[in-house]
Parts: C-alpha cells; sequence; structure tokens
C-alpha cells in the first residue's frame, strides 16, 4: 500500500516556541516518526508540501492551492484542478493531508466538491494539541486515518477526529460542523458520523445518511469571498447592508433551523433581497415538524437547505459564486437534493 501525506501546517505541524505554537517544518516528520514507533508503518509513502500556516490564516486561494495539489497527486477523473499526466488514477492508495483545526471544515469541504466520492480515500487529519504535548489526539487521528486507508473499499473525502472520550470519529465533510468557540472537540450534524474507531477497530454507522457529492469541475477561488453575504442569527443582530453585486445570503440560525421572523426590521431586509431577486439561503435546518416562527420562511424567500453542514453550504456557494453569474434557488436546491 502506498500513502501520500500533504503537509500544509496547522497545530498537527507545529511546536511551542516563545510562548507562541508556531509552523515548524520538523514537526510533521516527527508525527511519522512518532506514529511509526507506536503502531508501526509498513506501507510506502511520499510526501509533499504545497504550503505551510496556521489554518486560520487560510484564504480562498490557500484553499484552491490544496485542492489542485490533492487532484494533481491522485489524477482526479475529469476534474480541471487536476494537471493531465501528473499522476495515474490511483497511485496512491490513500491521501492524507496534514491541516490544522481552525479552518479544516472549510478545506474539507472543498476537497469533498472537488474530488467527488469515487476518488481514493482523502483524509484530513489535525491535532487539538501540537505533537510532543501529551494531551495530543495527533496519533489518533492519524491511526483513524490510516485504518480507514486500510479498508481498501472506501472512496471519497473523511475527517477522522478524537474527541475526550477517546473514540475517533469519521465524519464527511458534508456534515462536518465547526468546534465550537474555546472547544477542542468536532461533530457532526445530528451527531450523524460516517463511522468511528474504538478500541483500534473501525465500525461503519448503517443508519449514516450520506449526502450524494455532485463532483464540480473546477474550484478557483479568490482570497475573498467577496459574492456571498454570510449571516449568523443571535439577538439583536443587526443586519448587514448587502453590496451591489452580491449573488446570495446565507443565513445561519439557531440550533433548531429559527431566526427571528417576528421583528418588522428583519422582514423589510427579506423584503429588499427579494425586489432585488438575491436569493437566501437557510442552512442547518432538519426536516419534520418545527416551530411556528418557520411558517413564513417561503413568504420571505427564504430556501432551506437539509442536512448539510453551514460550513459546507457556504463552501458549495463560494465555489459556484465564481463559476456562475447569477446564483439561483433551483441550481442550488438541485445540488443538494431539495
Amino acid at each position: 500500500m502506498k500513502l501520500l501525506f500533504v503537509f500544509t501546517g496547522g497545530t498537527i505541524g507545529s511546536k511551542v516556541n516563545d510562548n507562541y505554537i508556531k509552523t515548524d517544518e520538523s514537526a510533521p516528520y516527527e508525527l511519522i516518526e512518532a506514529y511509526s514507533r507506536k503502531h508501526g508503518l509498513p506501507h510506502s509513502y511520499d510526501i509533499i508540501t504545497p504550503y505551510t500556516k496556521l489554518s486560520e490564516n487560510n484564504t480562498g486561494k490557500t484553499i484552491t492551492n490544496l485542492v489542485k495539489c490533492v487532484a494533481d497527486a491522485i489524477g482526479a477523473g475529469n476534474n480541471k484542478n487536476s494537471s493531465p499526466g501528473k499522476a495515474q488514477a490511483d497511485s496512491y492508495d490513500g491521501v492524507i493531508v496534514t491541516h490544522g483545526t481552525d479552518t479544516l471544515p472549510y478545506s474539507a469541504a472543498a476537497l469533498d466538491y472537488a474530488l467527488g466520492q469515487d476518488c481514493v480515500p482523502v483524509c484530513v487529519v489535525s491535532a487539538n494539541y501540537p505533537i510532543n504535548d501529551k494531551r495530543s489526539n495527533a496519533l489518533a487521528n492519524l491511526r483513524g486515518a490510516i485504518k480507514l486507508i486500510e479498508e481498501h473499499s472506501l472512496r471519497g473525502v473523511f475527517v477522522p477526529y478524537t474527541n475526550h472520550d477517546d473514540i475517533t470519529y469519521i465524519h464527511r465533510p458534508t456534515k462536518l460542523l465547526e468546534t465550537f468557540t474555546c472547544s477542542d472537540e468536532y461533530f457532526s450534524i445530528n451527531n450523524e458520523c460516517f463511522g468511528h474507531i474504538k478500541d483500534d477497530r473501525f465500525c461503519i454507522n448503517d443508519t449514516f445518511k450520506d449526502f450524494n457529492i455532485l463532483q464540480v469541475d473546477n474550484v478557483s477561488l479568490n482570497d475573498e469571498c467577496n459574492d456571498i453575504t454570510r449571516i449568523k442569527f443571535y439577538p439583536g443582530l443587526k443586519l448587514p447592508d448587502v453590496s451591489e453585486g452580491t449573488k446570495c445570503v446565507l443565513i445561519e440560525g439557531y440550533h433548531s433551523g429559527t431566526i427571528n421572523t417576528e421583528y418588522l426590521g428583519y422582514r423589510s431586509f427579506f423584503d429588499e433581497m427579494k425586489k432585488r431577486n438575491i436569493p437566501i439561503f437557510l442552512a442547518g435546518v432538519n426536516k419534520g415538524i418545527s416551530y411556528e416562527s418557520t411558517s413564513v420562511y417561503d413568504e420571505l424567500g427564504i430556501s432551506l437547505i437539509y442536512g448539510v453542514s453551514p460550513v459546507a453550504v457556504y463552501m458549495k456557494l463560494w465555489i459556484l459564486a465564481t463559476q456562475e453569474k447569477h446564483i439561483t434557488t433551483e441550481k442550488v436546491q438541485g445540488f443538494f437534493g431539495g
């Protein structure tokens, strides 16, 4: 079996220096050495480093760089991010991308859309603490990635991550939530994990409902996303001015998929978006009986995206906005199976 390690920095590629966590060129290699000492690493592997930085400093161009790097390395089908002739498809049995935790869900979602569900397994691996900190879950997360790749039959992009219960959960990027503030645990929406590893045994969640990824032909993001207005609701929210050229509005509501639909100031905002033909999408919503406040969503022009994390919706809209002059509700709902 042959692996490809793609080092990008982050905590898993850092050490403490001068009382700060800083990226360190030797840290990723120490990760492999520490893993080999603990578990053995009988597989051959290559290493590439498209960039090295703490993931909070990532931009759209950084994510594009990562996508192109991985697509090139595995010859990802007809994906235009892949340069012809650089690699034969499936020349690697699996890819391990080491990445920082802060923006991991964004990069993982972009890789998911760009590579689709028929590529060799690509695992995005991170750590809550640097590798030389005894609290670090770096080795457990890497173990999860390698165990998954050794299954051979799995395809697509995955995020293995070990929470405080010492279980390594296997997430699909379209389900993966951002970590909570001041937390170092990862969860999927509705706790819908693809599988988990416990006591060094890999188990697939038989009840997991996967999202049918439609592969994107090209991912080319600018540093900034100027086409989407993204809004997180909270009491007292002052809705932003929506500039000319905005292609859509993405809203993340409260945990139950609700927002304040009673306040007239917000209703005026929604009316303005309808007049300007700017579609509004609400992410983080479950199907089923909901609250009365949601009964006016259609009237306000709010389209619901079910079963997909807000980050994954945002990344899809960002990619779409770079390719389409106009974003339509029908196209977005069709992509997400709405």
